[in-house]
């Protein structure tokens, strides 16, 4: 349980980072780089990726999952992180509905912070099964001898 929430805590930091490096190149090209924005923004921020992890607890099964069923579950989880932060955004104020370039801007934001936290999460748990796989590989040979 300990480690399960230290992944959590360690998803939802990525999530922040991400949103906030790449939220602010989309704010400095859509309104420019003077641009002021309100403390709802950060609120807001936090709150998409406090559920965003919440909705990342399934991926923390001990079960194995075949690969189709972990395609189905980024495709919902992917759809459901859109849904979330075009919804915190409409509420808050983050883009305007009528504006098709603003929203594709968005758009492509959300797909980028996706990939890059996807991609982040995939290099570390590599990281992790190959550090496991050393180990075992290290017990057997000394069982070896």
């Amino acid at each position: 349980m300990k480690d399960k929430l230290k992944i959590l805590i360690t998803v939802f930091a990525w999530i922040s980072s991400a949103i906030f490096i790449f939220s602010s190149v989309y704010i400095a090209l859509f309104w420019g780089i003077h641009t002021e924005i309100d403390l709802s923004y950060i609120w807001g921020v936090l709150f998409v990726s406090f559920i965003a992890t919440l909705v990342y607890i399934p991926f923390l099964t001990d079960r194995e999952i075949s690969k189709r069923r972990m395609l189905i579950y980024n495709i919902l989880y992917f759809t459901f992180i859109n849904i979330l932060v075009l919804a915190v955004g409409y509420v808050l104020n983050w883009f305007y509905l009528t504006s098709l370039k603003m929203l594709c801007g968005i758009e492509l934001t959300i797909i980028v912070v996706y990939v890059c936290v996807t991609i982040i999460i995939y290099l570390c748990d590599s990281r992790i099964a190959e550090q496991m796989n050393r180990k075992l590989r290290t017990r057997i040979n000394n069982n070896k001898d």
